[in-house]
């Protein structure tokens, strides 16, 4: 990006060639990309500006990845999806396994992904999951996803237990109703169950 804003600012000087394995797709994310940095700024604010273009880059590919997986889903799959424990997504809708990582002292999503995906401490009364002094704690949870927060680690000593500059998630969650979820199998099965005619 500096390069290309010296580009900009001196046409004379050779430009620097993007790698070509971006090609054309990483030539325009990257003038996209750019953002105005005033004249005479210090390397911190440039460093700055670069690490929110590339937070908010990140925040949009994620965005874009779920986008992709739900519209990927026909509404036959989608039907067969219902109610069933998700360990390769992790979005709002989806039904998860929380367990305690005793790694992190938190509740973390089951998933196969390499993303850690950790509950709000907000959620945990709603969850049953807040105990009293001197009460084990419980070992997992079946829950379904309301809500998903894209965060970094900025300190070194954080809640979470994770090395600085660490991306993750922080996910809301309200309690699996499991009447309701086996009402709707039981509805489902009806529906498709062949008629008969006398």
């Amino acid at each position: 990006m500096l390069r290309q804003q010296l580009e900009q600012r001196h046409p004379r000087s050779d430009p620097m060639a993007i790698p070509g394995d971006l090609g054309a797709m990483g030539q325009s994310f990257m003038t996209q990309s750019v953002m105005p940095i005033a004249e005479g700024s210090s390397p911190a604010e440039r460093i700055s500006v670069l690490e929110q273009i590339l937070k908010s880059k990140e925040t949009e590919i994620f965005s874009l990845q779920e986008k992709l997986m739900t519209m990927s889903m026909c509404p036959a799959t989608r039907a067969a999806a219902q109610d069933k424990v998700s360990i390769t997504t992790c979005s709002v809708g989806d039904i998860v396994l929380l367990c305690l990582d005793e790694r992190h002292d938190h509740y973390v999503v089951f998933n196969m992904g390499t993303t850690l995906h950790f509950l709000h401490t907000d959620c945990l009364e709603t969850l049953s999951l807040k105990n009293r002094p001197g009460e084990p704690k419980k070992s997992w949870v079946l829950a379904e996803i309301t809500d998903k927060e894209y965060c970094q680690a900025k300190k070194a000593q954080n809640r979470f237990k994770v090395p600085l500059g660490t991306k993750f998630f922080r996910v809301k969650a309200k309690p699996w109703d499991r009447e309701s979820a086996l009402q709707r199998e039981q509805s489902t099965s009806t529906s498709q169950s062949p008629s008969t005619n006398n």
